[in-house]
C-alpha cells in the first residue's frame, strides 16, 4: 500500500499536537507489512525527527530551515516543492492530507483527513477569514473518502458544524509519547516545586485565566510556574504577569525537545490544563504517564480523554479554578488517588493502537 502525507502540518508549526500526531502515526505505520510511505515535508524546522524515519519504505522530501519561519510564506514555498514532487511520484493508494486542503497534483485512489478540533467554529469572532476557512473545510470534507476524528466529541462537533455523511467518520484516539524521566539539563533551571503548563497559549487555552487563579489562590507562596513550549510571552501575557506580580515566579522555556519535556514532567508537582476548547488534549495524558497529577478544565473533549484520572474545574469560573488548583496542590489523599487512576487510564492509549486503527481505515477504502 502506497501512502502519501503532505507538508501542511510542518509548514504551519514546528512543534505541537498535529505535527506530533503525524510523526508518531508514520513511525507506527512503518512497522506494518507492505506499507510504502512518502512524506512531502519541504522546508521545515520541526522538533520531531521526521528525517530519522527515512528508509527503503519511507521516502522523505525535507530540508531543515531554521531561518524560514512557520506561516504563510513557508507554506507557499512548500506547496510548490510538494506539488512538483507529487507530479512525478505516480499514483498512491491513500493520500492523507495533514490539514484542511488537498494538494492538487497528488494522485490517489482515496483521500483521508484527520479532524482535530472545532475551536475556530466555536470562537469564530476570534479568527480572521472564517468564511474562507469554512469554505475550505466544507470542500475538503465533501471530497475525502474518510474523516478520522480524534475523539467522540470531535466527531459530534464535525456533524454539528458541517454536513458530513456519518458513515465517513471514524473515531481514533491519539496515543501517548513515551518520555524519559531524568534530571533537568544544565541549561534549564526551575524554581521548585512548580506547576507545569505545556504548549500553546492562544486565547482559548486560557493561560491568562490560570495566572489569575494562581495569584488569587495564593499559590505563589509555595509554588512557581514553569511554561514549556509555545514561544516567547506576548506583550499581553507579559503585562498580565507584571500586573499580577508574578515575574519572579514564572520560568519560560519557549521551545523544548521531547527529552527536555520528559524531564520537566518528571519534576513537576502538578500539570495545569485550563483550555476552553480541545479536540483531544495530549498533555494531561503525558503528565499521568509520568506520575504527575493533572488539574484540567471540564470543557469539550477533556473529560472524555482524562476520565476519572484528573482534578476538574470549570474554565469559565474563577472560583472553580482556584478551588481545584488548591486541592490539586495540597490535598495529599486526592492527589494519590488521581495518580493511581492515571496509571489505569494511560494504559488505554498508545500510538501503536492509533496506527493500527488508522491502517484499518486505509484498508477499508481499497
Amino acid at each position: 500500500m502506497r501512502i502519501i502525507y503532505d507538508h501542511q502540518a510542518t509548514s504551519l508549526q514546528d512543534e505541537g499536537g498535529i505535527s506530533r500526531y503525524y510523526y508518531q502515526l508514520v513511525k507506527g505505520l512503518l512497522g506494518k507489512s507492505e506499507i510504502d510511505i512518502s512524506l512531502l515535508l519541504g522546508l521545515n524546522h520541526s522538533i520531531y525527527p521526521y528525517r530519522d524515519l527515512a528508509s527503503r519504505h519511507c521516502r522523505i522530501v525535507s530540508l531543515r530551515s531554521p531561518i524560514l519561519k512557520t506561516g504563510h510564506f513557508r507554506y507557499l514555498v512548500n506547496d510548490v516543492i510538494s506539488n512538483a514532487a507529487a507530479s512525478i511520484s505516480g499514483k498512491f493508494d491513500v493520500y492523507h492530507a495533514t490539514v484542511h486542503r488537498c494538494l492538487p497534483l497528488v494522485r490517489s485512489n482515496a483521500i483521508v483527513a484527520t479532524h482535530h478540533d472545532f475551536t475556530q467554529e466555536r470562537f469564530p469572532s476570534m479568527f480572521a477569514h472564517m468564511a474562507t476557512r469554512r469554505r475550505i473545510k466544507t470542500k475538503q470534507f465533501a471530497r475525502v473518502d474518510a474523516i478520522i476524528c480524534v475523539s467522540e466529541h470531535s466527531r459530534n462537533d464535525l456533524l454539528r458544524f458541517y454536513e458530513v455523511q456519518p458513515e465517513k467518520t471514524h473515531v481514533i484516539h491519539l496515543g501517548i509519547t513515551k518520555m524519559e524521566s531524568g534530571d533537568l539539563p544544565k541549561t534549564m533551571t526551575a524554581k521548585s516545586p512548580y506547576i507545569l503548563y505545556v504548549g500553546s497559549r492562544m486565547f482559548y487555552k486560557n493561560f491568562l485565566g490560570f495566572l489569575r487563579a494562581f495569584r488569587i489562590g495564593r499559590l505563589d507562596k509555595d509554588f512557581s510556574i514553569l511554561c514549556a513550549g509555545g514561544g516567547n510571552f506576548s506583550p499581553e501575557e507579559s503585562k498580565v504577569i507584571q500586573d499580577e506580580g508574578l515575574e519572579a515566579r514564572i520560568t519560560l522555556f519557549p521551545r523544548v525537545s521531547e527529552r527536555e519535556l520528559g524531564a520537566l514532567y518528571s519534576h513537576a508537582h502538578l500539570l495545569v490544563y485550563p483550555s476552553k476548547s480541545e479536540g483531544f488534549g495530549i498533555p494531561p495524558l503525558e503528565a499521568m504517564s509520568m506520575g504527575v497529577v493533572p488539574a484540567v478544565s471540564n470543557a469539550t473533549s477533556i473529560p472524555e480523554v482524562c476520565q476519572d484520572a484528573a482534578i476538574y474545574f470549570d474554565p469559565y469560573s474563577m472560583d472553580s479554578m482556584v478551588n481545584a488548583l488548591q486541592r490539586a496542590c495540597y490535598d495529599t489523599s486526592m492527589r494519590e488517588d488521581v495518580r493511581q487512576k492515571g496509571k489505569i487510564v494511560t494504559a488505554r492509549y498508545s500510538w501503536e493502537k492509533c496506527a493500527r486503527e488508522t491502517l484499518e481505515v486505509y484498508r477499508s477504502l481499497g
